[in-house]
């Protein structure tokens, strides 16, 4: 999108969030400069995706047991 905040919020079993950024896969994962400016400011989580099947496996890597 583009606003400067981040597309997603992702709860994942009610105990983990996770902001995420989705981005064309035809433009690659840039940014805009607002976005920029705001993942440069940001401390915490923040993960790009190009797709919701990349976002669900990040989870499925990230909670692996």
């Amino acid at each position: 999108s583009q606003s400067r905040y981040p597309d997603l919020l992702v709860g994942y079993r009610e105990k983990y969030n996770y902001l995420m950024e989705v981005k064309n896969p035809e433009y690659g994962k840039r940014f805009t400069p607002d976005q920029e400016d705001w993942y440069l400011r940001w401390h915490g989580q923040y993960i790009v995706v190009t797709s919701p099947e990349e976002a669900v496996e990040f989870l499925r890597k990230r909670h692996r047991k």
